[in-house]
């Protein structure tokens, strides 16, 4: 992690190795002897938690710039680079991050400079369980699974609702919208 943070001081962004992992040390000084720098590999699920340890870290720091890096990072993995979509188990422990107030205990003095405080991150949230939902990224099992959960932070179930009504006419076209531009197309084809 503090290899990555300093890669960031330096360059104003932070990457991980390829394969989303972080294992490899590139900003070190000196290792001790025998030890390379693949002796330090992290133990993660996923990239996305890498990113979460990212935000925490400049959250805990106050550093507002690694904090907005990082919740970009998080958004593009949990609405776009991803086509099959985050796993279940990887959502609900940014639920825990974002809806328990055990979690959140650092993080009472929300401003109105804050733009990247914990509301940005359930709203990231919600918007990855919607996303998950709507384009049926989650099976029934899976959606069964994570709705038990959630009963555990009513917030987030009200957060969702209102997102949901807000967003309804988005969230019913978009699948008859992307099968009228494969009609468009197989028509511009023949």
């Amino acid at each position: 992690m503090v290899d990555r943070l300093i890669e960031f001081i330096y360059t104003g962004t932070y990457t991980l190795d390829q394969g989303g992992q972080a294992t490899l040390l590139r900003h070190h000084s000196k290792l001790p002897r025998g030890l390379t720098s693949a002796s330090y590999p992290m133990n993660l699920e996923s990239a996305l938690e890498f990113h979460m340890k990212m935000y925490n870290i400049g959250k805990n720091l106050q550093y507002q710039s690694l904090v907005a890096i990082s919740h970009t990072k998080m958004a593009e993995a949990m609405l776009w680079t991803s086509k099959f979509g985050v796993g279940v188990g990887t959502v609900k422990k940014f639920v825990n991050r974002a809806y328990d107030p055990a979690q959140n205990v650092q993080d009472t003095d929300e401003r109105a400079d804050d733009t990247f405080g914990d509301d940005s991150l359930k709203e990231l949230v919600v918007a990855c369980v919607l996303r998950h939902i709507h384009q049926e990224l989650w099976d029934e099992n899976a959606i069964a699974d994570f709705r038990d959960y959630v009963k555990a932070f009513p917030a987030l179930e009200v957060d969702g609702e209102l997102a949901e009504e807000e967003y309804k006419d988005l969230l019913k076209t978009r699948p008859g919208a992307k099968r009228a531009m494969k009609r468009a197309r197989r028509g511009q084809q023949h």
